[in-house]
């Protein structure tokens, strides 16, 4: 009766200790490695060879935001020649192609193309996408 206690104790301690060891140590040494080490100045990174991006902004109605989203891609870090912007209209009734063109005209340093595409929203990003050169393609 005893041994076989002694037996089942074993087991499930086996049980219990093992992933303790084997998962959590790790996890803790690095929470803690993480969250107290020493935080360093975070340089920019630009590898030797950068792909050119393609981003796709599908438009419906978006004539309140479209210049912000525009800006915010025009104004990041990444190469501007690098930057492809394709805006895909989708049966837009408002001002939208108005502000893309004021942003055209206020960041010339990136590639923005506006393609109609009055088929539905899935026609539309499929048209972006087969207009795209670059080699990542980002939907926006």
């Amino acid at each position: 009766m005893f041994n076989q206690v002694v037996i089942q104790m074993g087991f499930w301690t086996a049980w219990l200790v093992i992933p303790a060891v084997f998962e959590l140590s790790p996890a803790i040494v690095a929470f803690f490695r993480n969250h107290f080490s020493k935080i360093s100045s975070k340089q920019e990174y630009h590898p030797g060879r950068m792909p050119q991006l393609t981003v796709i902004v599908p438009i419906y109605n978006s004539g309140d935001t479209l210049y912000d989203c525009l800006k915010s891609i025009a104004e990041s870090n990444y190469p501007k020649h690098l930057i492809s912007i394709i805006c895909t209209n989708n049966k837009s009734t408002d001002n939208s192609f108005e502000v893309y063109k004021q942003a055209q005209m206020d960041f010339r340093n990136v590639r923005m193309q506006w393609l109609e595409a009055n088929q539905g929203k899935a026609k539309a990003l499929n048209t972006a996408i087969y207009g795209s050169t670059g080699g990542l393609c980002f939907y926006h």
